[in-house]
């Protein structure tokens, strides 16, 4: 089976994408593993199965394109510097026992700027040319409708934004738990026996 360039990069862009959210899927869980909040911990682990699911459907969509034993050139320059972006924050993650609030927040924005990445990588299949061209080349092994490729990638895109929105959600709660701490912690002086500061003064 003869394989041109563009089917190549885009069974190169399944996987890239396929083992970036693997890797994203295991981020998800070293954080969760190492927060005290209950709540937030379900949250994370909710979108790391959610980005272990997408891992599994685009790794299948690129295996439909080239059979196994074809090479697939290696991740373009962009996709393979997040990888390693993911891979050495995850690193430094396991090198850490508990995050405080405030360390958890900043590594809750990396995370959203993670997702948004994927997502525009995910964009770029809904290209028009771009999904035709991959529709044709399944459509050589097996039935594939092109609206149902549409729908699959359109749904990994919404899950991505329901993820940003679940994480921004989450910085949010964060700041909102702080503020109360710093206000519970505020001292307070209670007045029990004004009349006696009174006299106490007048003496």
């Amino acid at each position: 089976m003869i394989v041109n360039k563009k089917e190549k990069d885009a069974a190169a862009l399944f996987n890239c994408c396929s083992s970036l959210e693997e890797k994203t899927c295991q981020l998800y869980r070293k954080v969760a593993e190492r927060i005290e909040h209950p709540d937030i911990r379900a949250l994370l682990i909710g979108i790391a199965y959610d980005s272990f699911k997408h891992s599994k459907i685009v790794r299948e969509l690129g295996r439909s394109i080239l059979k196994p034993e074809e090479e697939v050139e290696k991740c373009e320059d962009g996709l393979g510097e997040l990888c390693k972006a993911i891979i050495n924050f995850s690193t430094e993650i396991t090198e850490t026992d508990e995050f405080e609030d405030e360390d958890l927040t900043l590594i809750l924005k990396d995370l959203v700027d993670f997702e948004d990445v994927l997502s525009e990588n995910y964009s770029r299949f809904l290209q028009r040319r771009t999904l035709q061209d991959i529709t044709e080349k399944i459509s050589e092994l097996a039935t594939v409708d092109e609206e149902n490729l549409k729908v699959i990638i359109e749904t990994i895109i919404e899950d991505k934004e329901k993820h940003r929105e679940t994480l921004i959600a989450i910085v949010y709660l964060l700041a909102k738990t702080e503020l109360k701490k710093k206000k519970d912690n505020t001292p307070v002086v209670k007045f029990q026996n004004p009349n006696g500061w009174n006299r106490a003064l007048e003496a």
